[in-house]
């Protein structure tokens, strides 16, 4: 019924292809159930040819562009986090997988048995005791914090900013 239906709306808006045209017009020779059909459609798409089409109010597009200009116009949005933080945030990371493979290296017992042989790797076992690791824990901690802190105060001052300056 479907396919029916859309081969009579593509025949009365003289968007078919002589195929369809062909096949349609055998249809409402031959099947009086699809010339019913037909019938019907037609009568529907008369009415919605005859139908006027609204238009809007001569005021309309007036209306429209004063209240495009009264809204404010936007604002590309700035990246949500500072270039030199992304920095930051990738020395850091960088920084700590040097550290790390630095001190995974200096584990490894690179003395040779023999002439031609490899050094046997194994992972060593990490003890993070001494005053070298608590220094650097203590270090990490340190300059975590300092970064805390920085970042707190920055979120504040804007804030503070924004409401003091709300057009700024």
């Amino acid at each position: 019924m479907k396919n029916f239906e859309q081969l009579i709306w593509n025949y009365l808006d003289g968007i078919a292809s002589e195929e369809e045209r062909k096949h349609t017009e055998q249809l409402l020779e031959s099947d009086s159930e699809f010339l019913t059909l037909f019938e019907e459609l037609s009568a529907i798409h008369v009415q919605i040819s005859a139908l006027e089409l609204d238009e809007p109010s001569m005021s309309f597009s007036r209306n429209l562009i004063e209240k495009i200009q009264v809204e404010p116009s936007p604002v590309p949005p700035k990246s949500l986090a500072d270039k030199w933080v992304i920095y930051g945030i990738a020395l850091f990371f960088v920084s700590s997988i040097v550290c790390l493979l630095g001190l995974l290296l200096s584990k490894i017992d690179w003395t040779q048995s023999g002439d031609l042989m490899m050094p046997e790797l194994t992972m060593p076992k990490l003890t993070f005791d001494g005053p070298f690791y608590s220094l650097l824990i203590n270090l990490f901690i340190f300059v975590d914090i300092i970064c805390a802190l920085y970042f707190f105060d920055l979120i504040i001052s804007r804030r503070i900013n924004s409401k003091n300056n709300p057009k700024g």
